[in-house]
């Protein structure tokens, strides 16, 4: 009886890990390379058949928010594979690219404006 509730511990920790790092990919959060790491820590820490073996086959581009909702629910109905997740992993980084261009343009015209106020600013405390 132990023995199968260390089984099921250690699944329920298995399938948490997993689907912690999906969500995170799912938002973004996370890319390929750090998916790599983190597949590769959860086999060494729970052996190469933490993942199910499951193939999952590439679409074309572009890839968009619905075809990472896909995935998603491939994953969720038992795609659980290092496979799906390395795949999910390129979707999203390939859809949150342009998300994250587009914050990182805008930090550098809000830190421009600040630079150009604080001059002002200074200026005008210098000249009076």
């Amino acid at each position: 009886m132990k023995n199968n509730v260390r089984i099921s511990e250690r699944k329920g920790a298995i399938v948490a890990r997993q689907c912690n790092l999906e969500r995170r990919i799912l938002h973004g959060q996370i890319n390929s390379k750090q998916v790599d790491r983190e597949i590769a820590d959860i086999e060494a820490q729970y052996g190469k058949d933490a993942f199910n073996p499951c193939k999952v086959t590439p679409k074309e581009k572009p890839w968009t928010k619905a075809t990472l909702q896909e995935l998603h629910e491939l994953f969720q109905f038992g795609a659980q594979s290092k496979e799906c997740l390395r795949y999910m992993a390129k979707v999203s980084d390939e859809v949150y690219r342009a998300k994250r261009l587009k914050k990182m343009i805008l930090m550098g015209i809000l830190a421009v404006l600040v630079c150009v106020l604080l001059v002002m600013v200074i200026r005008h405390i210098l000249a009076g």
